[in-house]
Order: structure tokens, then sequence, then C-alpha cells
């Protein structure tokens, strides 16, 4: 499993993990990772994708919700509910 947040997806995209797959980034950069990036099936639409246990979060306030969204993943409603 691997997780990028904002610029963090660069990274994953940079090394080929996002190839073909939806990922999403911080809205101030969607036209720049669009184009740096063709491969990357950007959603501008998500503020997070899953795509084959690669993760991506759009921004701080949404890695809080990918958080909390592996937490119900991996743990359970009940869990992710108690965080």
């Amino acid at each position: 499993m691997l997780c990028g947040e904002a610029t963090g997806v660069y990274w994953l995209a940079e090394a080929g993990l996002l190839d073909g797959k939806e990922a999403t980034t911080y809205w101030r950069f969607f036209t720049a990772f669009a184009e740096r990036y063709p491969k990357v099936l950007l959603n501008q639409e998500k503020h997070l994708t899953d795509a084959d246990n690669v993760y991506c979060a759009g921004g701080t306030t949404s890695a809080c919700d990918l958080y909390i969204y592996l937490i119900e993943r991996f743990c359970g409603a009940n869990v992710a509910q108690a965080v």
C-alpha cells in the first residue's frame, strides 16, 4: 500500500505507479499535473482515490479523510467511528 497527498502524489506519478490509474491531487495542481503525467487518469471531482492499493488525497484535509477511510477499510466501521 502506498499513499500520496497533494504534491506527494507527484512522487507516485513520477515513479510510474499511477500510469493508467485514477488519481487526484490538490486542485491548484490539476493543470500542471495533467500536463506532466498524461498517462495518469486524473479525477478532478474526487478528493480521494483508491487504485490497486495506491491511495491519493487532494490535500491536507483530504488526507485526514484518507486516514479514516483506511482505518475503516482495515479495522472496520466501529473503529473508524471511534476515531
